[in-house]
């Protein structure tokens, strides 16, 4: 196992771990086609920053971001894998298996929305605020999530 990825795995069991979770190979295909001057940027804002938590025998996802799936959702972690692969982490959910608390699917993505996801009480402003920001992505480590 790699540094990273052993420090990726205590960052979950010790209160969270933020990472950047790479935009899909399809998403990446399409955005080359539609946007070949400004794919880099449109890249950039399908990566999402993402905080995964250990809680007993749950994990809990934060994802903030100004596109469609922000929110938080935990899953059993059965049904959540981490690997360290040659390319990095690779995180593997089963697809359907989790339980939304806070939810961007039919709601705006406003204060209102921040103020939900603030109650949740596994992201603080401070996070939210930063995180939110394409300028903070470039410090955190980019993964790939997918589903299984």
């Amino acid at each position: 196992m790699t540094k990273k990825f052993i420090d990726f795995l205590k960052g979950i069991l010790n209160g969270g771990v933020w990472v950047l979770t790479d935009t899909s190979e399809i998403n990446k295909k399409y955005f080359k086609r539609e946007f070949s001057d400004t794919y880099e940027e449109e890249i950039k804002k399908q990566q999402t920053p993402r905080k995964f938590i250990k809680e007993g025998e749950q994990i809990v996802v934060v994802s903030v971001s100004r596109e469609a799936g922000s929110g938080v959702e935990i899953y059993d972690v059965k049904d959540i894998q981490f690997t360290d692969t040659a390319d990095g982490i690779l995180i593997g959910k089963e697809r359907r298996s989790s339980r939304k608390i806070v939810s961007s699917a039919e709601v705006e993505i406003d204060d209102d929305f921040k103020a939900q996801m603030i109650a949740s009480g596994y992201i603080t402003e401070n996070e939210y605020d930063k995180y939110i920001e394409l300028d903070s992505h470039k410090e955190l480590q980019l993964v790939t999530y997918m589903v299984m």
